[in-house]
């Protein structure tokens, strides 16, 4: 454990390792949930407070015709109208935390405070919190003891970089644009112009809050959404410096993950930019992926539901167990990590469907957790009977906001792990008697035996061939346990 004190410059802070548990747990849960649970509508309801506010055709923003015709005019029924109908009256941390146990997740933690600015903790320097308006609960608090005691690591993620453009507190029209509703005790941010940027004031209450929950609960992890472009960069440098100075102090290591955002003119002419500088911290790739195997470790969010609505929607659609099962087993191969997002109802309950694609996921991981946890990428990541170990070259483009052009993996798909002196090699199906993985990239004298997980068969019959198409043929004894994949592990002689 390192003892140091990281110094408030990118030149120190980009010292800072990616955790040896960070590596190994490669799969985490956390969830969206606040007042913008309660409209529960929309392409993303966590943006309903945002788009509530600005006029737009039917087409480019819906959520405010929506409003009309629901609630009337925001001027008259604004976003604090929801707040007394997010209860959490059924939410129950234990309980949550045995869901997300038990779906195989090694960390989890709350979106701490969303880019409506409502924080879920008893904070002093946030007035606008679950304590204060609404429920009048400490749900940060109740959802680190009780994650930790179910052996999980605690993250937190920060989205109110951009609580500074969310309301239009000029347009005195709006209930959000009222002096009277604005500034200290009130729910909304003190009037700023609509072209202003952030003042200092501002880029305290940002850090103040990271500091407080820092101090107060000891993340292990902790995740930042798009808005801290926005920030000076001292604000962001020092708190990097504050969270991973914590490591000497608490004995524990440490992370920070976060984007990066297309800036610029056309396509083609476009720059990326990060929001805390490359290497301090581990990438996020929302609602994607890397299509190819990385030499660095990169995390992504996303979301269980199949409409993107991040927080509760009801007429929400959900994945199928076998699609977040391949999303997981793909990513790991490829040196990333899974984080899945659950939206809550208002009054603290997780939907059953939800909960069934977690159990789900969690019996998978029950039988072959072993080719996920503590593994790390193989020399290459896939094969397929195609003969490529790339996706990008088969049409699946990495980055974010990619799982629409996501392919649908079959039996004839495999994704590689390893751990050990033990390769395994993962297949996205349920294949025939005979498996053949094509164009691996081992020697005969290198196999000491090859197993099935979850099997009590023993060792199977198998033959490598040295042409790379032909690959290894294993010749199965039994069937797999799931429908969704099923992991061989192959023994290497030391």
């Amino acid at each position: 454990m390192s003892e140091r004190k990281y110094l408030p410059t990118w030149d120190s802070i980009v010292t800072h390792p990616v955790p040896k548990w960070f590596r190994e747990a490669k799969f985490g849960i956390y969830t969206h949930w606040g007042p913008y649970s309660v409209p529960a509508w929309g392409e993303n309801t966590t943006w309903y407070s945002y788009q509530m506010y600005r006029e737009g055709d039917e087409r480019t923003n819906p959520a405010y015709h929506h409003h009309l015709r629901e609630y009337g005019h925001p001027s008259k029924h604004g976003y604090t109208e929801f707040l007394p109908h997010f209860t959490g009256e059924k939410f129950d941390a234990e309980e949550w935390a045995d869901i997300f146990a038990g779906a195989g997740a090694k960390f989890a933690g709350p979106c701490a405070v969303h880019h409506d600015g409502y924080a879920l903790w008893d904070s002093q320097v946030n007035e606008r919190n679950s304590i204060n308006f609404g429920p009048g609960r400490d749900f940060v608090a109740e959802q680190e003891k009780a994650f930790r005691a179910k052996g999980m690591k605690f993250a937190a993620t920060f989205h109110h970089a951009f609580n500074w453009f969310w309301f239009p507190v000029w347009d005195k029209e709006m209930d959000c644009g009222r002096p009277e509703n604005q500034g200290p005790g009130k729910f909304y941010p003190k009037y700023h112009d609509e072209f202003a940027l952030p003042d200092k004031e501002y880029h305290e209450w940002w850090l103040g809050q990271t500091k407080e929950v820092i101090d107060r609960f000891a993340p292990d992890l902790i995740w930042f959404d798009f808005g801290v472009f926005a920030l000076m960069q001292k604000y962001r440098q020092e708190f990097m410096s504050y969270y991973y100075s914590k490591e000497a102090e608490w004995d524990k290591e440490v992370i920070v993950t976060f984007k990066e955002i297309a800036v610029g003119g056309q396509v083609g002419e476009q720059s990326l930019q990060y929001g805390f500088a490359p290497g301090t911290g581990v990438m996020d790739y929302e609602k994607g992926k890397l299509s190819h195997l990385t030499d660095n470790m990169w995390i992504t969010d996303t979301t269980i539901d199949s409409r993107s609505g991040w927080g509760y929607v009801r007429e929400s659609g959900y994945k199928s167990p076998e699609r977040l099962i391949h999303n997981l087993i793909d990513r790991v191969s490829k040196n990333g990590s899974l984080l899945l997002n659950v939206g809550p109802r208002p009054d603290g309950s997780i939907p059953q469907e939800a909960q069934y694609c977690l159990r789900e996921m969690g019996k998978w991981l029950e039988i072959n957790g072993e080719c996920i946890f503590g593994t790390t990428p193989w020399i290459y990541s896939d094969a397929r009977m195609a003969g490529t170990h790339d996706n990008a070259a088969a049409g699946d483009q990495g980055g974010h906001f990619n799982e629409a052009n996501e392919l649908r993996l079959t039996s004839e798909d495999f994704r590689f792990t390893t751990k050990g002196n033990a390769v395994y090699a993962i297949c996205l199906g349920i294949p025939g008697d005979r498996v053949q993985i094509p164009y691996l990239n081992l020697h005969n004298d290198e196999i000491r035996q090859i197993t099935m997980l979850g099997s009590d068969a023993g060792p199977l019959k198998w033959q490598l061939f040295t042409a790379r198409k032909e690959g290894l043929y294993i010749d199965l004894k039994d069937r797999p346990k799931s429908p969704i994949a099923c992991a061989f592990r192959i023994d290497l002689n030391e």
